[in-house]
């Protein structure tokens, strides 16, 4: 994965007055850590980062920062958000090396939905995951993964070993993870299959009801 530059100004000062006053001239306050190295705070335009977020994959990918007059490589870690607006309150990055081995939740891709016979056939696409959590080095990070639909068919499932990953790159604890995702049959077969709704009998509910009043009658008689 190439890295895509992140423009951010470095800042001596830091604690809640400075965090506050940044966020009131536009700026998102920040901090990047990590590679033994001390932690070093930022500002970066809320503005700009808010573009970044609304990249697929914001957090596997890698941007270049530059740092004590150096460029360096880093991976989003943390946003924090405002509860009520989703406005980005604070930025943690995190360095990383080319020997570095990191986790990143990389999103799924899935191709072929246009020939694909189950969802030609009235089929529900079911995605259990939407991306997966893979461990590789910051130069092995792969765009997304893709799932290739085309020759699925209603009732089929993709499971975690079915799926293709880079060389260099693995599944963080694959035992946690099963499906990825299924081609589920349509509501209305499903219903045909397991019988009418429970209001489908009116008569027989009305007799039932009549039964039942005459007992009463009887019974009170």
């Amino acid at each position: 994965m190439t890295a895509q530059s992140l423009e951010i100004q470095v800042r001596d000062t830091f604690g809640t007055g400075n965090a506050r006053a940044a966020r009131r001239a536009g700026m998102v306050p920040g901090v990047v850590y990590g590679n033994k190295k001390d932690p070093m705070h930022f500002n970066i335009e809320e503005r700009l980062l808010v573009k970044h977020m609304k990249e697929r994959g914001f957090f596997s990918h890698l941007f270049d920062v530059t740092l004590d007059g150096t460029k360096q490589q880093v991976l989003v870690r943390d946003v924090q958000l405002h509860p009520v607006s989703d406005r980005p309150l604070s930025l943690d990055l995190l360095r990383v090396s080319k020997s570095s081995k990191i986790t990143v939740d990389v999103p799924l891709s899935f191709v072929g939905e246009e020939d694909c016979i189950g969802l030609r056939d009235g089929g529900i696409l079911n995605a259990l995951r939407h991306s997966l959590p893979l461990i590789c080095s910051p130069g092995s990070i792969p765009a997304s993964i893709e799932i290739d639909l085309s020759t699925l068919n209603i009732g089929d499932a993709v499971y975690l070993e079915n799926v293709k990953l880079p060389a260099g790159v693995q599944v963080a604890h694959p035992e946690k993870i099963e499906t990825i995702l299924t081609i589920a049959q349509p509501k209305a077969e499903v219903e045909e299959e397991t019988g009418a709704p429970a209001d489908a009998f009116p008569e027989e509910d009305a007799s039932a009801e009549e039964g039942s009043e005459e007992s009463t009658e009887e019974s009170d008689a």
